[in-house]
């Protein structure tokens, strides 16, 4: 039998093709409520997926948030979580050049 979990961070990200937009979020499994969301502008849903789990770790560190568990359904996100990057060749001119951050 599968467990549903009742706490931590639940992120998700979608991608419109049709209006261009992705766009992420994060759900506090515990209350139930959004904690954070973001639209994107037009890139790809792997971009949006990465970013949830960003901005999940992001808002456990700064609010002492616990238990320190996120949850995605996206492998492509959690490996270039832990790679401390992103595989992808597209370029972001909103973002500086990357560097770094080992």
């Amino acid at each position: 039998m599968i467990e549903i979990p009742v706490e931590g961070i639940a992120t998700d990200a979608a991608h419109s093709t049709k209006n261009k937009i992705t766009e992420f979020q994060g759900i506090d499994l515990r209350t139930g409520k959004r904690i954070f969301y973001q639209n994107l502008g037009n890139k790809t849903v792997n971009i949006g997926e990465f970013l949830g789990v960003v901005e999940a770790a992001k808002y456990i560190i700064e609010n002492d948030y616990s238990p320190r568990i996120i949850y995605t359904d996206s492998i492509t996100a959690i490996a270039w979580f832990q790679n401390k990057k992103t595989a992808s060749k597209k370029k972001c001119k909103e973002l500086p050049e990357s560097r770094d951050i080992s």
